[in-house]
């Protein structure tokens, strides 16, 4: 059995890390996994903790899986080979859904995650982390990511199958 990963997986790979570092270097004003940070902990832990750890860990291996169901080797730089690796980078976005749900949670039902302390904090801070009139957008986009991803990585081995 060879586990090496093929020329898509690794593309993707790189892609999905470094957009799922770029996320979280950016949350960290929300605190998702602050522990101690005081009121109403539990609710937004594992809320965070589904949407930006085991989502994203879960689509990650559903796309490797897939991805390696039907590996490609590239022997020529040709307009197939080219909108594979388009479809998979497009797969890797999919990683900014969760992130933009859980915004849209923040912003949509701030005191369900907040004291009351904490969302002046933030509204001082950026005022449109706590403004339910974005919620919708981020919850749109966020369904959006999720949806080209997945789509993208469906489409990629019906395009293998048909070169």
């Amino acid at each position: 059995m060879d586990l090496s990963l093929g020329f898509g997986q690794q593309i993707f790979l790189i892609f999905f890390a470094v957009f799922w570092g770029g996320i979280a270097s950016v949350y960290g004003r929300y605190k998702p996994f602050g522990w101690l940070s005081g009121g109403r902990n539990l609710l937004r832990i594992l809320v965070a903790i589904f949407l930006l750890d085991i989502f994203p860990i879960l689509s990650f291996v559903f796309v490797l899986w897939i991805l390696g169901r039907n590996p490609w080797k590239i022997s020529v730089w040709d307009f197939e080979n080219g909108t594979k690796i388009i479809l998979v980078v497009l797969t890797a976005f999919g990683i900014f859904g969760p992130y933009r749900i859980w915004i849209g949670l923040v912003q949509q039902w701030p005191r369900s995650f907040y004291t009351e302390e904490r969302i002046e904090r933030l509204r001082c801070r950026e005022p449109d982390d706590v403004n339910g009139l974005l919620a919708v957008g981020n919850f749109v986009w966020g369904v959006a990511y999720l949806l080209t991803g997945l789509a993208a990585a469906l489409i990629i081995p019906a395009l293998h199958c048909l070169g």
